[in-house]
């Protein structure tokens, strides 16, 4: 190979090389905000049940003072817990995802399109119609 040859190769493997570091490669979320009333959504993809850990600094805050939507990724507090917090507190959350989520109905074949075929036959099971 020819000098051209060898540096197309070089730049080549640090493009490709580069490209790996564009996606997360683990499920592990750490997320840091402000303490708010609000509803919080934490992530587009399901949470993974008992993963989730809620901390204000070191101290660990019990997961009977909020409530946690695990297939919805929401974050929800319990009674007036925000308030003695403050608005100016970060809170910090640590959490695993699944890789899709589970809110939204998912379907192997669009049943509007099944309900179409099928709506006209009459399916006969020993003489009855079913």
């Amino acid at each position: 190979m020819n000098k051209l040859g060898y540096l197309c190769l070089v730049v080549g493997f640090l493009f490709f090389g580069q490209m790996g570091y564009g996606q997360e490669l683990t499920n592990l979320r750490n997320l840091k905000l402000m303490a708010s009333k609000d509803t919080i959504i934490l992530d587009s993809l399901s949470v993974i049940p008992g993963s989730f850990v809620l901390m204000k600094g070191d101290k660990v805050i019990p997961a009977s003072d909020y409530f946690l939507d695990e297939f919805a990724s929401k974050f929800f507090w319990k009674g007036s817990m925000v308030d003695s917090l403050g608005s100016m507190d970060s809170l910090s959350m640590v959490f695993r995802v699944y890789p899709m989520s589970f809110s939204k109905p998912r379907y192997l074949r669009d049943r509007r399109v099944l309900d179409k075929r099928t709506r006209r036959q009459v399916i006969f099971f020993n003489g009855t119609p079913i």
